[in-house]
């Protein structure tokens, strides 16, 4: 059932009230919101179905009509598309165990948890900049680590050249002295 408006009679007396509910759930394809009447104050109880806007209408006027005629009916409304929290306004909070609670208890359960959500995400953020920083350490030492391997080949490299040119011309300066041996 669509759920696109609410209809409210407020009564005098319970008796009232009981029978404009029974002839409005009978009459129209309505639900009551909540579990039970609405107290107002000094006798004073409210009845609010919701549904469809022409069954609302319809319930909300039978409902009315067998209210008068057993009791006094104080005052009949019907709001057509009703914003969700007007509706959540209405209806009983419960808790986790079953227990109707006040609308500000819960609001205060929800922003403590909503407190804990936002500690957890930021010391899970603390927690991933921390392992991002040793990234980027671990990344910094194997850089460094390859920079000075580079340097040690290119020295080796450079030795090894000149090795090289020194095994040359020990090479050359043996075969010199040979070929001036020779010529004596």
């Amino acid at each position: 059932m669509s759920q696109n408006a609410i209809g409210m009679i407020e009564t005098k007396g319970l008796i009232a009230a009981i029978e404009a509910a029974d002839v409005m759930l009978k009459s129209a394809n309505v639900e009551i919101v909540g579990s039970k009447y609405h107290k107002v104050r000094s006798g004073i109880i409210a009845v609010v179905v919701t549904g469809d806007v022409g069954a609302v209408k319809s319930a909300v006027e039978a409902g009315s009509d067998a209210a008068k005629k057993i009791g006094k009916v104080l005052a009949v409304d019907v709001i057509a598309r009703t914003d969700n929290s007007v509706l959540n306004m209405l209806m009983p909070h419960k808790d986790k165990k079953g227990k109707e609670t006040k609308l500000e208890e819960m609001q205060e359960k929800i922003n403590k948890k909503e407190i804990k959500k936002e500690k957890y995400v930021q010391k899970l953020n603390e927690k991933e900049e921390k392992q991002e920083e040793i990234k980027i350490e671990n990344v910094t030492k194997v850089i460094k680590i390859e920079e000075s391997q580079t340097e040690i080949k290119k020295e080796d490299n450079k030795k090894l050249k000149d090795t090289s040119k020194n095994k040359d011309k020990l090479e050359n300066d043996d075969k010199l002295s040979k070929s001036k041996k020779s010529k004596k």
